[in-house]
């Protein structure tokens, strides 16, 4: 049997978004964890082997625990990345979090 090895996750971090596209599929129940749990999901990929994490939406930087929990992620040796969804100026950009 041949194993399989994880690489990367794509993670709908919020539903949130601030657009109203008509052909949007995104999810319209729970919106959010808390970042305790969110940690606790970043762990369980580190401990299986995932090597990325891409955090998509709705709009990621709408979701407040968004800096903390790529911070966490890079920490735990994740590759980040983040698929930004609409054009709102938003308060992370040229932070040293989101930097390569």
């Amino acid at each position: 049997m041949k194993e399989y090895e994880f690489r990367g996750a794509c993670w709908i971090i919020t539903t949130k978004c601030n657009m109203n596209c008509p052909i949007c599929l995104r999810y319209l129940g729970r919106d959010s964890v808390d970042i305790n749990r969110k940690k606790t999901i970043v762990d369980r990929l580190s401990f299986y082997g995932f090597k990325a994490v891409s955090f998509s939406g709705g709009e990621p930087f709408l979701d407040n625990d968004l800096l903390q929990i790529v911070r966490y992620a890079k920490e735990k040796g994740l590759y980040v990345g983040i698929s930004k969804r609409t054009p709102i100026n938003n308060r992370y950009f040229g932070t040293s979090e989101l930097s390569p």
